[in-house]
């Protein structure tokens, strides 16, 4: 009887021990976008299949460049604006300014991709 709790406790050692070590060896920070998890930068996931992007805010705004689903685009600024008797916000980019209705917007780019993920 003594050898087999000597046996379980020894085994039980053995096990506690190995958890304490790290198998996946060392993490690997990307930082080639150093503003990928900045506090206050959103960035925004493309959730439409095809997106006409607006020179300005406003449906009738020329269209300066077009997004398709699971593109991901930092935030560059936003605006509340009227249309037809409600208010809808658009989000500005490099190339120029989308509906909120055509994306998700999170609060850093690692949320972002992992949402295209599951697209």
């Amino acid at each position: 009887m003594k050898t087999i709790v000597k046996t379980l406790f020894a085994l039980l050692i053995v096990l506690s021990l190995a958890s304490c070590f790290n198998r996946k060896g060392e993490i690997i920070f990307d930082n080639s976008q150093p503003l990928s998890l900045e506090p206050g930068v959103e960035w925004v996931l493309i959730t439409s299949p095809y997106v006409a992007c607006h020179k300005n805010a406003g449906y009738e705004e020329d269209v300066t460049a077009y997004f398709k689903r699971g593109q991901i685009l930092m935030v560059k600024g936003k605006k509340t604006i009227p249309v037809d008797e409600s208010m809808e916000t658009w989000y500005a980019f490099d190339e120029g300014w989308v509906p909120q209705s055509c994306l998700r917007v999170f609060s850093n780019k690692l949320k972002a991709q992992a949402a295209a993920k599951e697209l």
